[in-house]
């Protein structure tokens, strides 16, 4: 069983395909984060970066929106230090939604050399759970 965070925005169709990639990954076993499993109360900076630091896998959707998002931003360059971590690294597994184009500079330098998983629009979502439990 890997431990898994998913950095996504919540906009559609990212939503959606991160709820599909845990539903999928957690019926296959795996232990699979959303931020809306944060509880009331919560201090969510301190919990995200708890959940990140624990994670064996990052699985970040790449977006028009979401590479935006300063959260996904500070949550891949988090993501990206976590795996120069020789003792236990973490494992970046990039999904461009439905989105070809180029990343930012600062994700672009975190993200540019790993290999991605593409989702286009009208595909189902199966395909790109299938590719990340392959990685996994």
């Amino acid at each position: 069983m890997a431990k898994i965070f998913v950095s996504y925005r919540h906009v559609a169709p990212d939503e959606l395909l991160a709820e599909f990639i845990q539903h999928e990954l957690a019926r296959r076993g795996h232990e699979v984060f959303l931020d809306t499993q944060l509880l009331a109360g919560t201090k969510w900076p301190d919990e995200i970066e708890s959940r990140l630091r624990d994670a064996e896998y990052f699985v970040v959707l790449l977006s028009r929106e979401s590479i935006r998002s300063d959260m996904v931003r500070r949550e891949v360059e988090f993501a990206y230090e976590l795996a120069k971590d020789p003792r236990r690294p973490v494992v970046i597994l990039p999904v461009r939604v439905n989105f070809i184009g180029a990343l930012p500079y600062d994700l672009g330098a975190y993200l540019n050399l790993i290999q991605y998983v593409l989702w286009r629009q009208g595909e189902r979502f199966d395909k790109v759970v299938e590719d990340l439990a392959a990685a996994i």
